[in-house]
């Protein structure tokens, strides 16, 4: 899913490059990817590609999936919830659900997993950046 949306990007900064040359003006493949990137809220390119990378992740890795979980669409809400929950606020695009213990043990993790301590229960602000990398990178395996 995330790769025909990072395909579709990619296709509108080509269509951006197409017309700046014919109004005389050239500009690079990756400016017009960041251009792009910008344009959806995003610093560069290289977030907004981690960022759909991190969603597709998070919504679609073959376990329970979080579609019955508590959705909010305020980060306060969705802290506040969870820590009456003792849940894992997750973020996705501009929403946040909070996850349950069986969404975690689904993305292959435990609550007594290294990684997991590290990073804490909300992965909209991991506490160890390097940690939460891991954790990635494992849920993308």
């Amino acid at each position: 899913m995330t790769k025909s949306r990072i395909e579709s990007l990619k296709t509108r900064a080509k269509l951006l490059q197409k017309s700046k040359a014919k109004n005389g003006e050239e500009i690079q493949l990756k400016e017009a990817l960041n251009k792009i990137a910008q344009l959806s809220g995003f610093e560069n390119w290289r977030d907004l590609k981690h960022t759909l990378e991190v969603n597709d992740v998070l919504l679609n890795h073959g376990g329970t999936g979080p579609q019955t979980l508590p959705w909010f669409k305020s980060y306060e809400e969705a802290c506040a919830f969870r820590d009456q929950t003792n849940g894992i606020l997750v973020p996705y695009q501009k929403d946040f659900f909070v996850a349950d213990e069986d969404y975690l043990k689904s993305l292959g993790f435990s609550e007594q997993d290294p990684d997991f301590l590290k990073v804490g229960r909300n992965w909209a602000e991991p506490k160890d950046p390097e940690a939460w990398g891991r954790l990635l990178n494992r849920m993308k395996a």
